[in-house]
């Protein structure tokens, strides 16, 4: 009876709304991960490389 009255009331499409402002949220998340996953290693590789380089041309 509880529910009927929620839904009667327009509750539960907030409910809704809110659920999908979670899901939202938790997919910008998985996204920032996923890019820090993918930029770190190349930015790693960068300044290891830059640093090789370096080291090559202080020795010549």
């Amino acid at each position: 009876m509880k529910k009927s009255l929620l839904s009667d009331r327009g509750f539960s499409k907030y409910l809704s709304l809110i659920d999908e402002i979670i899901n939202v949220t938790k997919m910008k998340y998985i996204l920032f991960i996923a890019m820090d996953l993918a930029l770190y290693p190349f930015l790693l590789v960068l300044f290891i490389g830059k640093c090789i380089k370096e080291k090559i041309q202080i020795a010549h």
